[in-house]
């Protein structure tokens, strides 16, 4: 009766243990620190690239927190690298929403709103220089 108890009470503890271990969670504190050295070394394009690797993981994972924090780190940075970065963010964003979760997707949209803002006033002077149709 009492190695019956010892052997069922080990069982519980391994197969608790055993879904805990199972579980392979990205750390991305490390990859943030990583892109975060990257940016201070001014190399953006491999940030973006460790950016775009954490916002694939993200997406995989359904984490939504990283991948909204990787969302708007890829625009920005996109943004500092590419004259069109503006133009590029647009299509990316607009090809991503459908496919982010909702709390995430929010979010998204409010992004993608800026983004709109943003080429609004970098094209300004072009739009309000046309000349009126009829």
């Amino acid at each position: 009766m009492n190695n019956t108890r010892i052997f069922l009470t080990f069982s519980l503890i391994l197969y608790f243990y055993s879904h805990i271990w199972a579980q392979n969670k990205t750390d991305y504190t490390q990859a943030w620190k990583k892109v975060d050295s990257l940016n201070q070394a001014s190399l953006p394009k491999s940030a973006l690239a460790e950016i775009q690797k954490i916002y694939l993981q993200a997406k995989k994972e359904n984490n939504e927190g990283q991948l909204t924090k990787a969302l708007i780190c890829q625009t920005n940075l996109t943004n500092t690298i590419d004259e069109d970065g503006t133009v590029e963010n647009i299509h990316f964003l607009e090809k991503e929403i459908p496919n982010i979760p909702q709390p995430a997707r929010s979010l998204a949209f409010t992004l993608l709103a800026t983004k709109y803002w943003q080429f609004f006033q970098q094209q300004r002077w072009y739009i309000y220089k046309r000349t009126h149709t009829e």
